[in-house]
């Protein structure tokens, strides 16, 4: 509505600014889910037309992360570039997490590529008893740094209240989770000062 875009328009424009490789990718997706029970009806409705509200339910993520890029471009929307930067690491961590991966495997400091987003780094530094070295070791590690991404694109992103709630439930939850068997590594520092650092950040955004 921001834009007055019609809403067919746009994804008849995306889909027109993939390459070769992309189309070809992108229609064998369409055809998988064609098979299956959850998008088979929205694909048979609208069937290469489709609206911007329908195309979203039938692609992939990494799809979908694709598509907010083109539309950032499009709009020439400066928030949105920025923005699709914590995207992509959310698509990081998203594929991970579907692959079973383990996250927590390496907590070590220095083994992010990048530095943190300007926004989240201020976003951290305003959570009480959060300590400068303290915040700069635990965001040092990329593992971690792709989490707090995730939660901040999250807290930022996110406007339904319930699914809000809902989240926050269930991350208080998983922190709960960590602290039952605290006494199995109560002489790591390493696991010790994360879990700790995801705490502080859990019980201030959520």
């Amino acid at each position: 509505d921001e834009y007055d875009e019609d809403g067919y328009q746009i994804v008849k424009d995306y889909i027109g600014s993939l390459d070769d490789r992309q189309k070809n990718y992108f229609e064998s997706e369409i055809n998988r889910n064609r098979r299956g029970i959850y998008c088979r009806d929205i694909i048979e409705k609208y069937e290469g037309n489709y609206p911007v509200w329908a195309f979203i339910e039938i692609i992939s993520f990494g799809k979908l992360v694709g598509f907010y890029h083109y539309c950032a471009n499009r709009f020439s929307d400066k928030e949105m570039k920025y923005d699709y930067y914590g995207v992509l690491t959310c698509k990081k961590i998203r594929n991970a997490s579907a692959h079973s991966n383990c996250i927590l495997n390496d907590l070590r400091s220095h083994t992010a590529e990048h530095r943190t987003k300007k926004d989240i780094t201020e976003e951290l530094m305003n959570i009480p008893h959060m300590n400068s070295n303290f915040r700069k070791n635990r965001m040092s590690n990329e593992r971690i740094q792709q989490i707090i991404t995730l939660l901040y694109m999250h807290k930022k992103m996110v406007r339904s209240e319930g699914v809000a709630l809902y989240e926050s439930g269930e991350l208080k939850k998983l922190i709960r989770r960590i602290d039952r068997n605290s006494t199995y590594y109560k002489t790591n520092k390493l696991i010790q000062g994360t879990f700790k650092f995801l705490g502080l950040v859990v019980d201030s955004w959520f």
